[in-house]
């Protein structure tokens, strides 16, 4: 289901206007997630973060859903870096946080950690659970400044 997914991704990628491509690949990535299968078959979902035929709304719920069963994904920088285009996003914040406890190789994890402190510091929701969960994560990422850093001082 996996390896499907990715390609699934890809067709949207690479698919004209108009296209059924998007609805139907998150059709499918939606019955992956209410089938509730093995978390390892989700992992392929993290290539839909380069199919921006595919709305960010759509985007940011069913992958806040998906690393909240299945954190590991494919191309986990890329998700991070669109999830940091939506700092008034709960979703992007939960998807940061969850990113945050994958391991990764050293670039991979800098990646992640640069994105997620600037969705950090440029969220509007500051004191609600998605930040705070955010900060934790960041800490518990070794990315303590970050995690207290104001966002009138910038990234």
């Amino acid at each position: 289901m996996s390896q499907l997914l990715s390609r699934l991704a890809g067709a949207v990628i690479g698919c004209e206007e108009p296209s059924p491509w998007p609805e139907r690949a998150t059709a499918l990535w939606r019955g992956a997630l209410e089938a509730q299968l093995v978390p390892a078959a989700l992992t392929g979902t993290g290539r839909f973060a380069y199919a921006d035929r595919l709305d960010d709304i759509t985007w940011l719920e069913l992958t806040a859903r998906t690393v909240a069963q299945q954190p590991e994904v494919e191309a986990p920088y890329a998700v991070a870096e669109r999830a940091e285009r939506h700092p008034d996003s709960a979703d992007a914040l939960r998807i940061a946080a969850a990113l945050l406890s994958v391991p990764a190789d050293p670039f991979e994890r800098q990646e992640i950690q640069g994105h997620a402190a600037r969705l950090f510091t440029r969220s509007n929701a500051e004191g609600a659970a998605e930040h705070e969960q955010l900060r934790i994560a960041l800490i518990n990422a070794g990315a303590i400044e970050a995690a207290y850093k104001d966002a009138s001082t910038g990234p």
